[in-house]
């Protein structure tokens, strides 16, 4: 008996569509195997407590989980300050890790230790670190996008102005160089009013020295 052809490619077409579910391949309406899924798959920071002006390390590790080429952006960031945003490229199945070394600016440190300023000694901020993967074309699981590591605690003493963990001459050196300014003042910093009573005056100098000598972390 001579099979029609209609009856040969529907068995073709049954051949090949049983072949693609063994093998793990998504067959879109259009025909197109390919699919688009960037991940991160760890962050790792440490160490796990900080001076506001020490070193914290991030590393992220993402990887491409799709069958093309991708490029996106990650994102990496310590509570609400952005540490870096970078393009990545990957092939599909690379791994790659990211190694970054990032010291909060001090201007930024305001954002750190919210008000009320001082109202304990030491101040004590939990950070969260966290990394993000921007969404490529076509990508349906976003849910490891992102990745939540834990957090980083910076700890801050009243004397320290520089924040590196000590009171020591440089210290001083700042406080004295704010002594006398008030809120408006270019040289006034509510962070080296330890007392918070508006004003940089002989009782912060007492207060740090108090701690003078000290080394904290």
């Amino acid at each position: 008996m001579i099979k029609s052809l209609r009856e040969i490619l529907s068995e073709v077409l049954l051949i090949l569509l049983l072949a693609s579910l063994l093998c793990g391949f998504r067959v879109s309406p259009a025909g197109s195997s390919e699919t688009h899924d960037v991940a991160i798959i760890n962050v790792v920071s440490w160490p796990l407590v900080s001076t506001p002006a020490g070193n914290i390390y991030i590393n992220v590790t993402v990887e491409n989980q799709g069958a093309s080429n991708e490029s996106f952006t990650l994102s990496v960031y310590l509570g609400n300050i952005t540490v870096r945003e970078m393009s990545v490229h990957l092939i599909p199945g690379q791994i790659k890790t990211v190694e970054l070394m990032y010291q909060i600016p001090g201007i930024m440190w305001a954002l750190v230790f919210q008000p009320p300023l001082w109202d304990t000694n030491p101040m004590i901020e939990d950070l969260t670190v966290w990394a993000e993967a921007s969404v490529v074309a076509g990508e349906v699981d976003t849910s490891d996008n992102v990745y939540v590591d834990g957090s980083v605690t910076v700890i801050w003493w009243i004397g320290d102005a520089n924040g590196d963990g000590r009171c020591d001459i440089f210290d001083m050196v700042i406080i004295a160089g704010s002594y006398g300014s008030e809120p408006g003042d270019p040289e006034y910093h509510p962070l080296v009013d330890f007392n918070q009573n508006g004003a940089i005056d002989i009782f912060d100098i007492v207060a740090a020295a108090g701690f003078y000598g000290t080394i904290f972390l």
